[in-house]
């Protein structure tokens, strides 16, 4: 900063016209309203930006583990409520990921008969493992329906995975169950099969669903 700058800066006199003067204004004072607004959206924004803090941390529990089950690789898999895993049949290598993750029963619909089923018993231990047959549409009754219901609610919490070769007679078990012993009405009862993996099995529930059982 030059000696001219200095005087402006310091008395708002201009050294080269001692005829003219001058001082600078100070800068106008903003209305009070005008900066209470203002106060109140940076409160505001500050407010926002907690809300988004907050929502992402409470979906991280979500996304991490949609991340560990993508490492465990199973086929088909849905949640259709807080701790329950649907999906097709996992491998022993599977099983043993999902244990890892906490999931401590594990419920079969295929007789142990079918190709690829009917190790679980001697590999799982008693109590964590239960197989409902179910080989087909004529399998698709009240008994096994509520046998489903008695093995879901003696997981008493514990996380749980449900599974069938493909899910589809998983799905269609679920709608039925969501009818006929959760009350719902059938075209959400047949929503809910959907989402579990319900596909070929679908006729033969929808003429359950229609008919009331």
């Amino acid at each position: 900063m030059n000696e001219f700058d200095t005087r402006i800066a310091t008395d708002g006199t201009d050294p080269g016209d001692s005829s003219c003067s001058f001082r600078l204004r100070p800068a106008a004072r903003a209305p009070r309203w005008s900066l209470l607004a203002s106060l109140l959206f940076l409160v505001a924004c500050a407010g926002s930006e907690t809300d988004v803090e907050t929502g992402d941390a409470a979906d991280a529990p979500a996304v991490e583990a949609a991340e560990d089950l993508s490492r465990v690789g199973l086929a088909n898999v849905a949640r259709p409520r807080p701790g329950l895993l649907t999906s097709a049949q996992p491998s022993q290598a599977q099983i043993d990921e999902l244990r890892s993750l906490g999931y401590e029963t594990f419920i079969s619909l295929r007789p142990a008969a079918e190709p690829g089923a009917g190790w679980e018993e001697a590999y799982l231990p008693e109590a964590d493992f239960e197989r409902i047959a179910i080989s087909g549409p004529e399998d698709l009754t009240r008994e096994h329906v509520e046998a489903l219901d008695r093995a879901l609610a003696e997981a008493d919490g514990a996380k749980a995975v449900l599974y069938c070769a493909s899910s589809n007679r998983v799905g269609a078990l679920m709608a039925l169950r969501a009818l006929w012993l959760e009350g719902v009405a059938p075209d959400s009862a047949l929503r809910v099969g959907r989402a579990a993996g319900l596909t070929s099995l679908e006729p033969a529930v929808r003429e359950l669903l229609s008919s009331g059982g």
